[in-house]
């Protein structure tokens, strides 16, 4: 057994097993079984713990094209990513260096797993996906094996402070190489996005499952900053599974599947979760539309900016405020010297990392700022409409 596979059938048969025990992981009734490698592997995403997840069901050795940003970890982290199969790709982006690596390890008779839509899913709804790995799927000539999982967003919430306990179940569909190779590019895309489509919350088998944990609302602010009732930005308070709006004094509670009532036990403006994020993202589709070039739509007046060094791990290069406009995202700093200035067309990238780190790519350099108790998700929703981002969320394609 070589080291790649003797780390994965360790880590399968320890973390894998513990996480299918606490989390109740099974296979779907029906599911193709596993077939012979190569094959890529593709799936939804919506917890951090999914490749460990899809490990419990994957007898052979994996690659996991996964985010750079785990990479810039201390060495005993670095050391056991490599040795499960783990290679960086830059998130949020296209990375010619992970599509060239993967296609050497499908070559080698290694399968691959990829994320398509490249994070997590922010309030359970599959997002749109990267195009492309449908010319890598064709280029590889390898079996496709898609792989939809239900109840993993809702299990651990991306922002969440705490896990929830639940069910996850996993689907595995295979389309052999053969088969693919009679597909158009386009046909390849489709079978993709629709196999990986998939609403957590809205999931009517998930609501039959009892979903249960503490303090469903901590951690909801890195999500959302509209109030239910008045539309305030910015004055929401979480405590517990309680919502507060600081500006009407509105209150709601949320519970394990992400549905919203009023504290009182009456019906929420949204009967759920993604409802609520859907109206904030209608809301900032509207302000752009009507605001001035120079108008303000988003300002932090206490963030820190985090630079690269030399070996690639980011330290903080000054505090100061961030403010967005239709045409700008500018940084300037607290104790004066020249602000930072970044026209938005010639921003490449915007992602989130961790559970703080709002990044962008600019000028060549990637640059973070961390918010503290913010939304994140305020600002990536902005920047990415004002860089013709609902075309992707109309098409499901990037």
């Amino acid at each position: 057994m070589g080291r790649h596979q003797f780390f994965w059938s360790f880590t399968r048969h320890t973390f894998c097993r513990v996480l299918g025990a606490r989390f109740r992981i099974a296979p779907e009734p029906g599911s193709d079984p596993e077939p012979a490698p190569p094959f890529i592997v593709v799936s939804n995403h919506g917890n951090f713990f999914d490749p460990w997840i899809l490990g419990l069901f994957q007898r052979r050795a994996l690659r996991i094209m996964m985010n750079d940003d785990g990479f810039r970890s201390g060495p005993v982290t670095r050391w056991y990513l490599g040795g499960i199969g783990a290679f960086a790709k830059k998130k949020g982006a296209h990375d010619l260096s992970a599509t060239k690596k993967t296609l050497a390890f499908l070559k080698n008779g290694e399968p691959v797993l990829i994320f398509p839509e490249g994070q997590a899913t922010w309030d359970g709804a599959t997002q749109p996906i990267y195009g492309g790995i449908e010319r890598l799927v064709k280029r590889s000539r390898a079996a496709l094996v898609i792989l939809r999982l239900r109840g993993n967003f809702l299990t651990r919430p991306w922002w969440a402070e705490h896990s929830r306990r639940g069910r996850i179940s996993v689907r595995r569909t295979v389309l052999s190489a053969e088969r693919l190779q009679e597909m158009s590019p386009a046909e390849v895309l489709e079978a993709i996005r629709l196999g990986i489509e998939h609403n957590d919350i809205l999931d009517e088998a998930n609501r039959d499952v009892p979903f249960t944990g503490k303090g469903m609302a901590e951690g909801l602010g890195r999500l959302v900053w509209r109030c239910l009732d008045c539309a305030a930005a910015g004055d929401l308070s979480m405590e517990g599974d309680g919502i507060r709006c600081r500006s009407c004094g509105g209150r709601w509670r949320i519970d394990a599947h992400c549905r919203l009532r009023e504290e009182g036990g009456g019906e929420a403006p949204h009967p759920d979760l993604h409802g609520w994020f859907a109206d904030h993202r209608r809301a900032a589709r509207e302000e752009i539309g009507a605001a001035a070039a120079d108008a303000v739509l988003v300002h932090d007046p206490a963030v820190a900016l985090l630079r690269p060094g030399a070996d690639g791990a980011f330290a903080e290069a000054g505090r100061g405020a961030l403010t967005l406009t239709g045409s700008t995202l500018a940084f300037a700093p607290g104790g004066g010297g020249s602000p930072l200035v970044f026209p938005v067309p010639e921003i490449e990238n915007c992602v989130i990392q961790r559970k703080h780190l709002f990044e962008i790519t600019a000028g060549g350099e990637d640059l973070r700022f961390d918010m503290a108790g913010a939304s994140l998700m305020r600002w990536l929703v902005y920047l990415r409409y004002l860089r013709g981002f609902e075309a992707a969320e109309l098409s499901g394609v990037i």
